[in-house]
């Protein structure tokens, strides 16, 4: 811890003084003596300034590394939610258009090949929300909202079942609607989410780089 070496030599020059005058009592010195309280004052400033500073230099070097502590958990844990959320997303828009998209000639499929599962990193980024921008919060609320209500609809079909979707694609009223609907905005939350992830990852190493650089 570095003091303020100008300082420093303040408070031993003003405690000789003080000493010096208290020991020695000759004629001339009783204006001297009368300076003793002001300068003892005089000390205890210096004391205390000095004393504010050596705390505030821990403070300050405590509050950086638990800053660069969050920072190394914040990456990593946005790191680790970005591949699987790139997936979902592709995997959201591939059956959209296998539900409602135009083909030579008409869909056969089982349950299984549309359905779209709630990942793990999903609920362990939900666990760590605070973590996140708020963007990121309602894009992944989104999904947990979705995702079971598409799951529902889609358990009301035996996989033994076979669902055949025209080549034109399903119409509006049809059953599976609702779950071409949710496929779309799982594509828009997703793509929102690893935009905003992106963004983040970005700023937060500029920032690290940055202080690395003023230090």
């Amino acid at each position: 811890m570095k003091l303020d070496a100008f300082g420093i030599c303040l408070l031993l020059f003003a405690a000789a003084l003080v000493a010096w005058t208290g020991i020695f009592e000759p004629a001339n010195t009783t204006t001297l003596k009368d300076w003793q309280p002001l300068m003892a004052a005089f000390i205890a400033l210096i004391g205390g300034t000095l004393a504010y500073r050596g705390a505030m230099a821990k403070v300050n070097a405590d509050s950086d590394r638990d800053q660069r502590e969050l920072d190394r958990k914040k990456i990593g844990l946005y790191l680790r939610l970005l591949y699987p959320i790139e997936k979902m997303r592709v995997q959201s828009g591939d059956v959209r258009k296998v539900l409602t998209g135009y083909t030579v000639s008409a869909r056969r499929f089982p349950p299984s090949a549309i359905r779209i599962g709630m990942l793990e990193e999903v609920e362990e980024a939900w666990k760590s929300l605070e973590l996140f921008p708020v963007e990121v919060a309602v894009a992944l609320d989104i999904i947990r909202t979705e995702l079971p209500k598409a799951k529902r609809l889609l358990d009301t079909y035996p996989e033994s079942d076979i669902i055949e979707i025209p080549s034109t694609g399903m119409r509006y009223s049809d059953a599976l609607r609702p779950y071409a609907d949710t496929c779309e905005k799982l594509e828009v939350a997703t793509a929102k989410l690893i935009a905003t992830l992106g963004q983040e990852v970005v700023r937060i190493r500029s920032l690290k780089s940055a202080a690395t650089e003023a230090t």
